[in-house]
């Protein structure tokens, strides 16, 4: 999927879950919008390439290291904010941060390149990466799930 797609749905996702759990709107859309940029970019980040192409690496595309990136972006911005502004929301931005790890995933499995599960590849469909209509869905998705949490 492209960068894009993953921001809005991740944003979407993470602002529902924290206006779910309490946190007020205004600031569960600025945290789920630092947190789904952070992660999402730090996720891609584990592209190499082979053959000329960008590839999806197991060290960041995995079920199970993936939540440990968003975890830990979630944590080091939860340290940056204590420090600043004297607030102790570790567990909303590690919660953030592994939603956000995880709904990259979900988006990626979507694709023909799939996300790792053990050493192998798992794919749910194999759209190509910059399918429109597969990238407007999970945009649409997105922007549906913010419009849900701020209107609740």
């Amino acid at each position: 999927m492209k960068l894009i797609a993953h921001d809005i749905f991740s944003l979407g996702l993470g602002t529902y879950v924290l206006v779910r759990l309490g946190t007020g709107i205004a600031a569960s859309i600025a945290l789920a919008l630092l947190l789904s940029i952070a992660v999402n970019r730090v996720i891609d980040a584990g592209h190499y390439q082979k053959n000329g192409r960008p590839t999806r690496s197991h060290l960041t595309h995995s079920i199970f290291t993936a939540p440990v990136f968003g975890a830990g972006a979630g944590a080091a911005f939860a340290v940056v904010a204590h420090l600043a502004f004297h607030v102790d929301l570790l567990v909303f931005f590690v919660i953030v941060g592994i939603i956000a790890a995880y709904s990259h995933l979900l988006l990626d499995s979507l694709t023909e390149g799939g996300v790792f599960l053990w050493k192998g590849r798992i794919a749910l469909a194999h759209f190509r990466y910059d399918n429109g209509l597969a990238n407007g869905l999970a945009i649409m998705a997105g922007v549906l799930l913010l419009a849900a949490a701020v209107l609740s």
